[in-house]
């Protein structure tokens, strides 16, 4: 027998002769065949060096290359990730202050002048049909603050951030519920905001902050500082208009199927949940 190929053959030496260098041969085909490819009685195990290993008996560095290994699943091919629930921690920018002992302008009067501090830049979601996942979107979004007055001149404003995502992205703002877990951790609740149907759709998620203003004269002293801007939390999901899903058992397959009908493959392997995140393909035919 050749290992765990099954090829049968007698104990002459012409047949050991053309066999492979590695792989382990025997007379008596009920013995266990220890070879290349280990034992028949073997469950299927993952390689040893690589960061998927799946051993009892892991090192130290193994540990370190499971949590720093990058998409291990789009071998051979390397597809591009599909991601399509991400959080965000979003921050708007602060409004400026006014240059200190200056005042303002009259209510009629072009608002200009050193008393005056720009707006804090706003951040707002667009969506557009050339975003494909949330693979490119980043987690911390922060908006340019306001500039102060200085000399004579007021403070410029900050420019404001757009995030564009993709089409059917619904936007969830976690909410602090006023608990917390039993290791002191905040508990957030996502509240339905808004959902993307149509292209270039605008969304404002965080305001920035107003500027500041200086006082109408030293002896009222009725001027403010800027405003800070809104700090939000949220939950992104995209939801496709898919014309067909695979959903089954683990090995039943489904992972197999999509790689030989479409373009889209992962790593494909004989132990169970291999396939971790959702793959995407695109089948071409004529209707």
């Amino acid at each position: 027998a050749f290992g765990a190929r099954g090829c049968s053959s007698s104990s002459s030496s012409a047949s050991n002769a053309g066999a492979p260098p590695d792989v382990g041969i025997v007379a008596d085909a009920g013995q266990a065949v220890v070879s290349g490819w280990g034992r028949l009685d073997e469950e299927p195990q993952r390689a040893e060096g690589s960061a998927l290993w799946s051993g009892p008996d892991q090192s130290a560095k193994q540990v370190v290359e499971v949590f720093t290994t990058e998409d291990v699943e789009s071998f051979p091919r390397m597809q591009r990730p599909f991601v399509d629930r991400i959080w965000l921690e979003i921050k708007a920018g602060n409004g400026g202050d006014p240059l200190p002992n200056a005042v303002r302008k009259q209510a009629n009067a072009p608002q200009k002048g050193a008393g005056y501090g720009g707006h804090g830049g706003s951040v707002f979601l667009k969506s557009s049909h050339l975003i494909e996942s949330f693979l490119d979107v980043p987690q911390i979004i922060k908006a340019n603050h306001g500039g102060d007055g200085a000399d004579t001149n007021r403070g410029r404003h900050g420019k404001d951030f757009c995030l564009q995502v993709p089409l059917g992205t619904i936007v969830r703002q976690r909410v602090y519920s006023g608990e917390k877990t039993e290791e002191k951790r905040r508990i957030f609740l996502p509240q339905f905001r808004y959902q993307f149907l149509r292209h270039e759709d605008t969304y404002l998620v965080a305001r920035g902050g107003v500027g500041g203003i200086g006082p109408q004269s030293f002896r009222k002293r009725d001027g403010r500082l800027g405003t800070p801007g809104q700090r939000v939390r949220l939950e992104l999901e995209l939801r496709l208009l898919n014309d067909c899903a695979f959903v089954g058992l683990p090995n039943a397959g489904k992972t197999s199927l999509v790689a030989a009908l479409s373009r889209a493959h992962t790593r494909i392997g004989p132990e169970e949940y291999s396939t971790t995140r959702p793959h995407v393909g695109v089948i071409r035919f004529r209707d």
